[in-house]
């Protein structure tokens, strides 16, 4: 784990993590681990802006971390992944929505964290431990979510 995070700042509320995008998918998985690791069985994952790229390198993580989780998601896709977003409708406790705006990166909010992830041009992924940042990206992730269209 060392080496995956040579490229890696970190202080008590905030974790910088960028590198080559092999690096950067391992670095993306760690820190998703580690906030689904502190949510509890009521709480709920937001994910919004999913672009191709992100979801095709990190899509056969996700499918085994959704085997294993026990609390609520709510996922915002761009309208280019309409398959996979109604795949992921089907899951359990999992609500889906598509968007018609482009992302080329995305933000996750799960418990007192939001990350905004990027695999281009240069990976990055950014971690927060503020709740008034995070309920401010509650609020925007609300919107979106109201916004975008259900899965159908």
């Amino acid at each position: 784990m060392e080496k995956l995070l040579q490229n890696y700042i970190s202080d008590e509320n905030v974790i910088v993590f960028s590198g080559s995008e092999e690096k950067a998918v391992e670095g993306i998985k760690y820190f998703d681990n580690m906030m689904l690791e502190k949510m509890g069985p009521d709480e709920c994952y937001c994910v919004c802006g999913v672009p191709k790229l992100g979801n095709e390198e990190l899509a056969n993580f996700h499918r085994e971390w959704n085997k294993k989780r026990k609390f609520r998601l709510k996922i915002i896709y761009q309208n280019s992944f309409e398959k996979e977003a109604k795949m992921r409708a089907q899951l359990p406790n999992t609500e889906v929505r598509i968007t018609d705006l482009p992302f080329g990166a995305w933000f996750n909010i799960a418990g007192d964290y939001i990350t905004l992830k990027t695999l281009r041009p240069e990976p990055m992924c950014l971690v927060v431990k503020n709740a008034e940042a995070r309920k401010s990206f509650e609020q925007f992730f609300k919107f979106m979510w109201d916004s975008a269209r259900k899965v159908t």
